[in-house]
């Protein structure tokens, strides 16, 4: 006797199974919040994993303290093949998260994901092959951008300046300051200065829920050396983000 487990994804139709008479056919529904059978995602820390056969989906877990916004990055580590992961959300009772997150697709790093409240703090990232019948290797990586419940929160003093190191494509460091509604304040991030390889270090700023700001700081750039931005809400945070190229 074969058992087999896979999820079941509402859009697609059922299967006609045809059954001889003294075959015993057992039908159990697997939790989508089944940790065990999950590979457990830490803070800010890259796991390599791969697709090996078409039907393939494989599942990540983490916890979060309350309803936030993380960063989810999914990324495909197969150089020279059509191989692109697609991923998609759940929460601990195996319901999709609302929005873009709770359907399969690819996006690019650090997607941003606002989560409600989930039963035990606990989300379940699938991932599967964007085009059926691929296989290949991808990176995972999963980061809250809430002030709250960040897990790297770097401090910024007025004009001091600090040092930082990207230490995997995939990392994102996370720096927060405080000012005062609607001031303007110059952001200066650049690399190379004490040595090293330089890398084009890109940034965008975000609020103290995590949310990327109106303007056009909101979004992942390269920006010039010193950038003046607007600030619109009395607690914001800033991350930069560098690829070496």
């Amino acid at each position: 006797m074969h058992a087999f487990s896979r999820s079941i994804v509402s859009d697609r139709a059922g299967r006609r199974v045809q059954v001889a008479a003294w075959v015993i056919v057992a039908v159990s529904i697997l939790p989508n919040g089944a940790a065990g059978q999950c590979t457990p995602l830490t803070c800010d820390t890259v796991v390599n994993a791969s697709i090996g056969a078409a039907s393939e989906v494989d599942c990540f877990t983490f916890t979060t303290s309350d309803a936030e916004v993380v960063d989810i990055s999914v990324v495909s580590l197969a150089a020279g093949s059509p191989f692109q992961p697609a991923w998609r959300l759940l929460d601990g009772s195996g319901t999709p998260v609302d929005g873009d997150c709770g359907e399969f697709g690819r996006s690019a790093p650090n997607f941003p994901c606002g989560l409600l409240a989930s039963p035990g703090g606990s989300y379940r990232l699938e991932v599967k092959a964007a085009d059926a019948g691929d296989t290949g290797a991808y990176a995972v990586r999963f980061e809250p951008v809430t002030a709250e419940g960040a897990c790297e929160d770097i401090p910024l003093n007025c004009g001091v300046p600090v040092y930082g190191t990207i230490d995997d494509p995939l990392d994102t460091d996370l720096f927060s300051f405080r000012v005062d509604d609607g001031e303007w304040v110059e952001i200066s991030v650049v690399s190379g200065w004490h040595g090293g390889s330089v890398i084009d270090a890109a940034w965008q700023l975000i609020d103290g829920a995590g949310i990327p700001v109106a303007d056009p700081a909101g979004c992942f750039r390269n920006w010039d050396s010193t950038t003046p931005v607007v600030r619109s809400r009395p607690a914001q945070s800033v991350s930069h983000r560098g690829r070496r190229r």
